[in-house]
């Protein structure tokens, strides 16, 4: 949803307020340095975005 800017902050509130165990087996995937810095899949999704989903 971020990459094709989509409105996004909705969906990912519902995330963090439902943790169930498959929520914290993705959040265990996540690649946090390539979100910080925009690399790899996260290269065409813009820095205000970015900055969202690290929050």
């Amino acid at each position: 949803m971020a990459k094709l800017d989509l409105q996004f902050q909705a969906c990912l509130s519902l995330w963090v307020k439902q943790p169930t165990p498959n929520a914290f087996i993705q959040l265990t995937g996540v690649d946090i340095k390539s979100i910080y810095r925009g690399s790899g899949f996260w290269q065409d999704v813009a820095p205000e975005r970015r900055h969202l989903v690290l929050e």
